[in-house]
Formats: C-alpha cells, structure tokens, sequence
C-alpha cells in the first residue's frame, strides 16, 4: 500500500519543524538557564556590595564592567540554540529548493521523495514530531523528512500515514 502526495511546504510549518530539530535537550535548556540564573544573582550582588560601600572606586567600576561582559556572554549561551534556529530556518528557506513543488510516497517500506530514487526505510528515523498540521521525521544524521496534512489528497490518507508512522518508527529515547 503506498500513499502519495504532492505539495509545498508552508513557511510556518517549515519553520516550527525546523526548530524542532534544532531545539536542545530539556536538561540542556535547564542547566542554561539555571547558570544564567546564578550569575545574574551573583552580578547583582557585586553592583550591590560595591554601591553600598559609598561610592564605587574605578576598580569596582572596571570589575562591574568585566563581569557586565561576562553577563552578555552567559546571555548569548541560553538564547543562542533560538538564534541558530532561526538562521537556519531562514537559510534553507530561502533556498528555491525548499520552496518548490515535492511529490512522493509513503509505504510500509519508507518514504520517498521522487527526485531520490532510494526509500528511506522506517528504522533509519529516530525521532517523530506529531503536530495537527504536520509530521516531522528525523535521523540521526540530522536528515528530516516533512510531510504536511495538506500534501495528501483527502483526510484518510493523512490518517493511514499517521498509523504507519505510529506503528513504524521507534522513537530513540534522549
């Protein structure tokens, strides 16, 4: 039983699946944001212990300042994997590769897109993101394959794709 489809991808769905694959760990994003956490506090404490003893001298000014560098840095470390995303998805979307018509089929063997002439078996996914409008299958090489709701022609080849999906790809735990 293979299932066809046909379509373009929508920016907006593009672009959530795209930060999916580049979004990190939950206890990545944790620890970033607790180190963060910290040093704001610790910085905060340095600006009040130099302030309270009247008056900062010139070397608290430059200690301020030193560590004022080091905030930034810290700050750049727990937004960057959102910047990276974001660069990427506007790289490859503004590739007219990505924008163009793609036509292929999905199957109990795999999914192909019909410029490749190979399947791509099930067990070569990893990881699966179900959204209402998408399904996002990725490897471990960070190769992704996008299949949109509306790329299929009616409802119950979206539902048959989605139990295929479901019975086919075992998801690697993090």
């Amino acid at each position: 039983m293979e299932i066809e489809f046909s379509g373009s991808y929508s920016r907006d769905v593009y672009s959530s699946a795209i930060r999916w694959i580049y979004r990190p760990s939950n206890r990545s994003l944790l620890l970033r944001f607790l180190t963060f956490v910290v040093f704001t506090a610790l910085y905060v404490a340095t600006i009040v212990n130099a302030f309270q003893k009247g008056g900062a001298s010139p070397f608290e000014l430059t200690r301020i300042f030193r560590h004022l560098i080091t905030f930034f840095i810290f700050a750049y470390i727990v937004v960057q994997p959102y910047i990276g995303s974001w660069r990427k998805t506007s790289e490859l979307w503004n590739d007219p590769l990505t924008r163009r018509k793609l036509t292929g089929r999905v199957s109990t063997i795999g999914v192909i897109i019909d410029p490749m002439k190979d399947w791509m078996p099930w067990d070569r996914f990893d990881k699966v993101n179900r959204t209402p409008e998408a399904i996002t299958l990725l490897t471990s090489s960070k190769m992704f394959v996008l299949l949109q709701r509306d790329f299929f022609k009616s409802e119950q080849d979206w539902k048959r794709v989605q139990d295929i999906v479901n019975s086919r790809v075992q998801e690697v735990i993090e």
